[in-house]
């Protein structure tokens, strides 16, 4: 493979026309009955880093509306009345907000000249699209012109000299919009120096912003029925402050104007205008749409989105050297280890058991023994016990018998019997029909004794196919393309064509690419600086916990993933940095949490992300939880809390997972993550 198809993920690197070429529309519901540019309701567009956001808006930007017309045939104006709106875009991330703070002068000054800024850099992005949209064939007259920059003229700020006539001419404006933008950046960089801002402003906040919309809107053909909506992206990186001014233009918004404000879930730091103290409410002055829930509210058209965003890739790659790519859904399931990717555990195990240990000598086997001797002191029972169980062709079965025979200790005062070692046997039986209950057991616990094994040989259980990989993502749609492009990396490095049709990318490529594109995640997710320091430590905490659990002798609960708090305040520093570990996706909050047993209230319940999960052995489905006290999940989330006193909370949450299954543990024992 020339060319990882799969290598550029982020839309701010695509072209106008790679962001035309890669767009996939999300099935059934369609992304414009999701989100509507021409919508006169403001929208708040917000999404976890890699939800699709950006790559939406731009789509919905002015460029690829020209592009669009230009392959449909379509003359211009015709085309963006079609659509109802002409999208305006910009990104907060080129404003270099951090300019508007500080250097000795006051916030309140600072806000004053921010607004006056962003009035005249919306305007300038709005007078560059229209004179694009000029010299591409909107054939608007010399006497519309005129009379727009006529009207323009006006807004701008009055000229110096008081005998100067401005030209009415679309060149004359833009200049002058330009004009005036660069003045002002010499006058806020200056005050560095200065401690000083030499800024005239005039106006109030929008009027510039909505006065040159409804110039447009009012002096060119082809624009009084389209609606001007300002596609304002990467929200996130405003103060508090900046945002009051944007949160303002959607409180006085004006027609023909509407706003489509994109941010990551966690940027939306206000909704506070400058008008009063007011607060724009949802569903009032504006919609929330939030990409990820709209993904899980459909999982299978997630799914479904997912497979074409790589179809997209995969069909562009060049195939005149006669490589036969993938080309259908099906292909590339097939690729990916068939319709289920099941994998084939017990051979497998067997086989790299075989290599490690005789079948008696298996690590679980071991460990069964030294639980029943250490309890017992009779070796010879400890050797009974272990022959009643083992199962030489299927380890898988070996374990899930322990398991129960480890259950079954609870009715037996913690002391083992061989009656109860060969009543596990019988209830598992390696060969014959199994019984409802049995089947139920084995359907319950099969995944979390398979993972075991491996776990014990030190090997992560391959899990393969194109649902595992989706379900991975966590539902941000760049989580899945980075996946398939560290897939596509370890194949190639290992001198194969990935994604050919009818060659499988092996369970091993994919297990490397999960969890290359895993770690990838946790260090990308990770907020800056100090509180960045502090969910590394409690996800590290946290992760080995879960991991520590669900590898027990005896978990309590199937597929370890999610935990939920007890009522109960946890320290100031232990929420904050849960806080920040589910607006930074680390963690992901269940909607509703989950019922306390035998009392009313509602616990708080969280995931670890799915592209958390593989990087701790963890699945990426949430099935069973812990539960935690306030104390033991501030233990976990406030990095203050020392090592010491971490591992008396911790290994107490153990004590019932570990033989003897007591309910105390010594805080002696080692700890449960490497600090």
């Amino acid at each position: 493979m020339l060319l990882n198809p799969f290598e550029v993920t982020k839309a701010v690197d695509f072209s106008d026309d790679e962001i035309l070429d890669k767009f996939v529309d999300f099935p059934k519901l369609t992304f414009n009955a999701i989100v509507n540019p021409a919508s006169p309701m403001p929208q708040f567009l917000v999404s976890g880093k890699g939800g699709g956001r950006t790559h939406l808006m731009r789509y919905y930007s002015y460029p690829i509306q020209k592009r669009r017309a230009t392959r449909q045939g379509s003359k211009l104006l015709d085309s963006i009345n079609s659509d109802g709106y002409l999208g305006v875009y910009m990104r907060c991330s080129g404003l270099n907000g951090l300019r508007f703070t500080g250097k000795g002068i006051d916030d309140e000054a600072w806000q004053t000249v921010f607004a006056a800024y962003m009035d005249i850099w919306i305007t300038e992005n709005l007078l560059n699209v229209l004179c694009d949209m000029q010299h591409n064939g909107a054939g608007w007259s010399i006497e519309q012109i005129s009379n727009f920059c006529a009207a323009m003229n006006v807004l701008l700020p009055p000229a110096t000299d008081p005998d100067e006539v401005r030209s009415t001419t679309l060149d004359f404006v833009i200049e002058s919009v330009r004009g005036a933008r660069r003045d002002m950046d010499r006058a806020v960089n200056d005050a560095a120096f200065t401690r000083e801002l030499h800024v005239e402003v005039y106006g109030s906040p929008g009027d510039l912003v909505f006065g040159a919309a409804a110039s447009a809107s009012r002096h060119l053909h082809g624009l009084g029925s389209v609606r001007f909506t300002y596609l304002v992206d990467e929200f996130e990186n405003l103060s508090e402050a900046q945002q009051m001014y944007l949160n303002t233009l959607i409180r006085e918004k004006q027609l023909p104007c509407s706003f489509m404000i994109g941010s990551r879930t966690p940027g939306v730091r206000t909704h506070k205008t400058l008008s009063a103290g007011e607060e724009n409410r949802k569903g009032s002055e504006y919609e929330l749409i939030e990409l990820d829930n709209r993904y899980r509210e459909d999982a299978g058209s997630y799914g479904e989105f997912c497979a074409r965003l790589a179809l997209n890739r995969l069909n562009r790659l060049d195939r005149s050297g006669g490589i036969d790519y993938v080309a259908s859904e099906a292909e590339l399931r097939a690729v990916l280890g068939g319709a289920s990717g099941d994998v084939d555990h017990v051979q497998a195990l067997v086989s790299l058991l075989a290599k490690k240990s005789a079948p008696h000598e298996r690590p679980h086997l071991k460990r069964l023994w030294d639980v029943v001797y250490e309890q017992s002191d009779n070796e010879s029972l400890a050797s009974q016990i272990v022959t009643a169980v083992a199962v030489e062709e299927n380890p898988v079965i070996e374990r899930l018998r322990i398991h129960r025979f480890y259950q079954s200790l609870r009715s037996t005062s913690g002391q083992p019997t061989l009656e109860g070692a060969r009543e596990a046997a019988a209830f598992l039986p390696s060969v014959g029909r199994l019984s409802r209950e049995s089947k139920n057991y084995v359907g319950l616990w099969r995944v979390d004794m398979t993972a075991h094994v491996y776990n014990s040989i030190q090997e992560r259980m391959p899990q393969q196919g194109l649902d595992k990989l989706i379900e991975t993502s966590g539902f941000l749609p760049r989580n899945f393309l980075i996946i398939l492009k560290s897939i596509a990396r370890y194949v190639d490095f290992a001198g194969g064509e990935p994604f050919v049709k009818g060659s499988t990318v092996d369970a091993k490529a994919q297990l490397a690419g999960v969890a290359d594109a895993s770690s990838w995640f946790v260090s990308d997710a990770l907020p800056s600086g100090p509180l960045g320091n502090a969910c590394d430590i409690a996800i590290r905490r946290l992760g080995n916990l879960l991991q520590r659990a669900r590898y027990s002798d005896k978990p309590n609960e199937v597929g370890y993933a999610a935990f939920s708090i007890g009522s109960g305040a946890l320290t100031e520093d232990a929420q904050r940095v849960l806080d920040a570990c589910v607006s930074h996706e680390l963690l992901v909050e269940i909607p509703n949490g989950r019922s306390a047993r035998n009392y009313g209230p509602r616990l708080r319940k969280y995931q670890l992300h799915p592209m958390v999960a593989p990087s701790y052995s963890l699945p990426t489905s949430r099935r069973g939880e812990m539960r935690l006290v306030p104390a033991a999940a501030s233990a976990v989330f406030d990095a203050e809390v020392p090592e010491s006193e971490y591992l008396v909370v911790l290994n107490a949450q153990l004590a019932t997972m570990k033989a003897p299954f007591s309910r105390k543990r010594s805080s002696k024992e080692e700890p449960l993550f490497d600090a």
